[in-house]
């Protein structure tokens, strides 16, 4: 690729991320690891990147349950005024599941309120499933099958808009193969 020719930092840093993340949910942490190296190595857009790349790091550790580094990494992203609100509620997602694995449930409660201000849609089902895992441990059924139940309603929704988006998109190309077909078919005849 032309970017790697050129050291184009912003392309490569971004090529980095997608290869550590694609590394970590093959649990290839090593390759992970060698991955986020290089995007700190090739980041020379600042502060945004950097957070991108903690929020990476934070999933790995997350993953090998190494959760000291985690919440070291979440001191840093959670105070970053560059963060995204995305970044920082999978941060606080982590962290729930952290406290809450830590038997103490007030800082779990305390990431949950900050995750619901700022969590989109996308990762809502993390936060319903993190939440109902809290409350079952503090064996409050009720509240945990509320959760629960939240978390299947959205994950439903999230992969009945998803089939319907892939569905739009094959129709699309469909049509376009159709309109293509047409026009071969009446050059050659």
């Amino acid at each position: 690729d032309e970017s790697f020719k050129k050291r184009d930092s912003l392309v490569i840093t971004t090529y980095a991320l997608d290869m550590a993340l694609i590394a970590n949910k093959e649990g290839q942490f090593k390759k992970s690891e060698y991955y986020i190296n290089a995007a700190c190595r090739y980041n020379i857009r600042g502060a945004y990147f950097l957070m991108k790349i903690l929020t990476v790091k934070a999933e790995a550790m997350f993953m090998q349950k190494k959760y000291d580094a985690v919440i070291a990494i979440s001191r840093k992203l959670l105070k970053s005024a560059v963060s995204t609100k995305d970044d920082k509620s999978i941060i606080l997602i982590y962290l729930i599941s952290i406290y809450s694995k830590r038997h103490q449930p007030d800082m779990a409660f305390k990431c949950a309120n900050e995750a619901k201000k700022m969590v989109s849609v996308g990762n809502k089902p993390c936060l319903y499933e993190s939440m109902s895992r809290v409350y079952r441990e503090q064996r409050d059924f009720r509240h945990a099958l509320e959760y629960q139940d939240s978390f299947v309603v959205y994950n439903d929704s999230l992969v009945r808009i998803n089939n319907r988006q892939l569905m739009e998109k094959s129709h699309i190309k469909l049509e376009v193969f159709k309109i293509k077909t047409d026009m071969d078919s009446q050059l050659s005849g």
